[in-house]
C-alpha cells in the first residue's frame, strides 16, 4: 500500500525504483504491478519479478513480450520459472519460437 501510495510523488521512478520491487515478496511484487500497471515498473536491466499478466490487456501484453524477448535473447541460464497460463503450470524453451508457444493455446 505504502508503494502504491507514494508512487505519485515518487522522482527517481526510472532507474531506481525497481530496489522497492525487489525488497518485497512475491505476492506483494505481483500486487504493486497490478495496482500501478506493469508497463510503469518494467525495466529492462531488471526484469526479475513476480508477473501475473494477463495478455487480453495490451499493457500487459507490452510487458510480456518484452520479457519473451528478453529471455529467449539470453539463452545462458535459464530466465523463467514458474510459469503458469490459466493457472496451470508450463514449461517452454527459451527460445525465439517462445512467444509463439504461449500465445498459440
Amino acid at each position: 500500500e505504502v508503494a502504491v501510495i507514494c508512487w505519485p510523488i515518487t522522482l527517481d521512478r526510472e532507474e531506481n525504483y525497481w530496489t522497492v520491487l525487489y525488497c518485497l515478496q512475491g505476492i506483494e511484487q505481483s500486487n504493486l504491478l497490478q495496482r500501478l500497471g506493469p508497463w510503469r515498473l518494467y525495466h529492462p536491466q531488471h526484469a526479475s519479478c513476480h508477473w501475473v499478466l494477463d495478455l487480453c490487456n495490451p499493457g500487459h501484453e507490452e510487458v510480456a513480450k518484452k520479457l519473451v524477448n528478453q529471455a529467449a535473447g539470453n539463452g545462458e541460464l535459464p530466465n523463467v520459472w514458474n510459469m503458469r497460463l490459466r493457472g496451470v503450470k508450463k514449461q517452454v524453451n527459451e527460445n525465439q519460437n517462445m512467444w509463439g508457444m504461449l500465445t498459440a493455446e
